[in-house]
């Protein structure tokens, strides 16, 4: 019986333990589609911005949906391969009182 480990993308590529999964062009995500919603502000927050950054690396078209700052930021655009969507909302935090 595999362990799940076995079962993984690692083993169904092809790919050897210690070898290099994305050596020869090989990227899962190429082509596929991500969207991210995020209730901050892009790229300030690092942990969406690594995540985004590093999928669109492997191939991926990243589209982020986050909270505009200011009216003088761009509603739309593209940085580091991630296709950005900006609403403007403000970012508010407390309770009824």
């Amino acid at each position: 019986m595999k362990s799940s480990f076995e079962n993984s993308s690692r083993y169904e590529t092809g790919a050897k333990p210690g070898e290099d999964l994305f050596a020869g062009g090989n990227f899962p995500f190429e082509g596929k589609r991500v969207v991210a919603l995020t209730f901050s502000h892009y790229p300030y927050d690092p942990r969406p911005r690594r995540a985004a950054e590093a999928l669109a690396k492997q191939g991926a078209i990243v589209e982020v949906i986050c909270l505009r700052e200011t009216a003088a930021e761009a509603s739309r655009e593209n940085v580091a391969g991630v296709n950005i969507t900006r609403v403007p909302l403000n970012r508010r935090r407390g309770g009824k009182l």
